[in-house]
């Protein structure tokens, strides 16, 4: 169901609170902008920020790994061939993770989401830019387990990522929650019966906890 932000806030719903909430990672936990990282692209290769897109997406390598049909040491190398020249691992793996920036409130939100329930992710992500996101989102102690494309083969909305994560975390789709920014996600997850919340800002997400019990009313990160 679509959350209803006209219930008064003090009101937590009568409803069992989820067994667990999955959290999309891109949009919700961490913003994403590419520019960052073809600017940093450029400025590490001395090249125009275009050569950015023709290494990493027109080449297919981050369509591929999204979904697990390239894996890093194997990606690396496609970039070493299509780079022709000096190579650094780190800096490729620095340029490409540059987008990514975690969203320090939604971090403070999960932690408090996750003394009261449990908290997983479901994302389409490749294994480079989830490694970044573990070690800096400031959500590693607390997220119980990460779900993403390129483990399950397939990406959001496609059954079979959400059907992983239900899989993994024991547990039946009407007993979840899924927060994500797009909506044809939370469709997918809604036909499986899963609950889903559209993040489209901070308010909404902080307002559609309160009201669903999973933080105090009137909860502000600080």
């Amino acid at each position: 169901m679509h959350d209803d932000l006209q219930i008064p806030e003090a009101h937590h719903s009568q409803s069992p609170l989820p067994s667990v909430v999955f959290f999309d990672l891109g949009g919700v936990v961490v913003d994403v902008d590419l520019d960052l990282a073809r600017r940093a692209w450029s400025d590490a290769m001395g090249t125009g920020t275009a050569d950015f897109d023709r290494v990493f997406l027109e080449s297919g390598i981050k369509d591929r790994m999204d979904v697990g049909q390239l894996g890093t040491s194997e990606a690396l190398r496609e970039i070493e061939a299509l780079v022709g020249g000096s190579f650094d691992e780190a800096m490729v793996t620095r340029c490409w993770s540059s987008s990514l920036s975690p969203r320090p409130r939604v971090s403070e939100l999960i932690h408090e989401v996750a003394a009261r329930t449990r908290c997983a992710v479901i994302s389409n992500t490749d294994p480079l830019h989830a490694a970044t996101i573990e070690a800096q989102a400031g959500i590693a102690g607390v997220v119980e387990r990460w779900v993403y494309s390129y483990q399950a083969g397939c990406l959001k909305p496609e059954p079979g990522i959400f059907e992983l994560a239900l899989q993994h975390l024991s547990v039946r789709a009407e007993q979840t929650l899924l927060v994500d920014d797009r909506e044809e996600n939370l469709a997918a997850a809604r036909e499986l019966g899963m609950e889903g919340l559209h993040y489209d800002s901070f308010e909404t997400l902080r307002r559609g906890m309160a009201v669903r019990g999973l933080i105090e009313p009137g909860w502000l990160p600080r």
